[in-house]
C-alpha cells in the first residue's frame, strides 16, 4: 500500500545492467548496477523532501572507486575514495553558501599526504602535511585580499 518497486534487467553479450526503483510517500531510491567482463559499477540515488544522496562504486581488477554526494538545502558534501594495490586516496569536498572546503588524503606504503583547502568570500587557506618514515612536513598558506602568508 505504501511502496512501489520496479526492477529492470538488460543483458547483451558483454554487459548486464539492472535498475531498481523504489518509491514510497517520502522517499525515492534508484540503484543501477552495470557489469562488463572487466568492470562492475553501482550507482544508488536516494531522494527525500530535503536530501538527495548519490553513491557510485566502480570496481575493476586493479581499482575500486567510490563517490558519495549528499545535497541538502544548505550543504553539498562529496567524498571520493580510490583504492589501488599501492595507493588509497580520499577527497572530501563540503560546500555551503559561504564556504567551500576540500580535503585530500593520499596513502602509499611509505607516504601519507593530506591537503586541506578552505575558501570563504574573503580568505583562502591551504594546509599540506606530508609524512614519511623519516620526515614530517607541514605547509600552510593563507591568502586574503591584502595578505598572503606561508
Amino acid at each position: 500500500p505504501t511502496t512501489e518497486s520496479t526492477t529492470t534487467t538488460t543483458e547483451t553479450p558483454t554487459t548486464e545492467s539492472t535498475t531498481t526503483t523504489t518509491e514510497s510517500p517520502s522517499t525515492e531510491s534508484t540503484t543501477t548496477t552495470t557489469e562488463t567482463p572487466t568492470t562492475e559499477s553501482t550507482t544508488t540515488t536516494t531522494e527525500t523532501p530535503t536530501t538527495e544522496s548519490t553513491t557510485t562504486t566502480t570496481e575493476t581488477p586493479t581499482t575500486e572507486s567510490t563517490t558519495t554526494t549528499t545535497e541538502t538545502p544548505t550543504t553539498e558534501l562529496t567524498t571520493t575514495t580510490t583504492e589501488t594495490p599501492t595507493t588509497e586516496s580520499t577527497t572530501t569536498t563540503t560546500e555551503t553558501p559561504t564556504t567551500e572546503s576540500t580535503t585530500t588524503t593520499t596513502e602509499t606504503p611509505t607516504t601519507e599526504s593530506t591537503t586541506t583547502t578552505t575558501e570563504t568570500p574573503t580568505t583562502e587557506s591551504t594546509t599540506t602535511t606530508t609524512e614519511s618514515p623519516s620526515t614530517e612536513s607541514t605547509t600552510t598558506t593563507t591568502e586574503t585580499p591584502t595578505t598572503e602568508s606561508t
